[in-house]
């Protein structure tokens, strides 16, 4: 879909030609007016709005890093390489299925898991404050904590039925 920015007027043939930006791409002309019309009522920045994840995350660390700790700084830098998924994915278009593959793949334990959705939650905060996106996918992801397996041996109600009989 696009939009008519401006006019200017060709000097070669002296005809007035359209300036146009593209907002972004639809199945159908009903969703393309759809679009059209959310970007009437909420214009966003077009160079913004096609950043990518490395690209959000390089901005991002520019303004974070100077204000946390260097152990901080190493837990987001780390949180950050299980991504490479995502590096060159235009932020706006990341959905939660994007983020959940990351997360379920990257064979982290629990710790860093909290770390990297921490990272996924800063990351969509700076986003959705400057306008690159505005659904902030990163508050659905799940992190599966492993649940301990107690045998019923382990169990203190058993220890105790043990030694009372014996």
């Amino acid at each position: 879909m696009r939009k008519t920015v401006g006019w200017h007027v060709n000097p070669e043939t002296g005809k007035s030609v359209q300036e146009q930006i593209t907002i972004g791409y639809a199945a159908t002309r009903a969703e393309g007016l759809q679009m059209l019309a959310e970007y009437n009522n909420n214009p966003f920045d077009i160079k913004a709005s096609k950043a990518t994840f490395q690209e959000v995350y390089e901005r991002w660390s520019k303004e974070k890093f100077p204000t946390i700790s260097k152990s901080n700084v190493k837990g987001y830098e780390a949180s950050y390489r299980v991504c490479g998924t995502l590096y060159n994915k235009v932020f706006r278009d990341i959905r939660l299925m994007d983020l959940q593959f990351v997360v379920d793949t990257c064979g982290k334990n629990y710790p860093t898991l909290k770390k990297l959705k921490g990272l996924f939650n800063q990351l969509y905060a700076y986003a959705m404050k400057n306008d690159i996106c505005n659904k902030d996918y990163s508050e659905f992801v799940n992190l599966f904590r492993p649940q301990r397996s107690r045998s019923p041996a382990c169990g203190s109600l058993q220890r105790t039925r043990t030694i009372r009989s014996c």
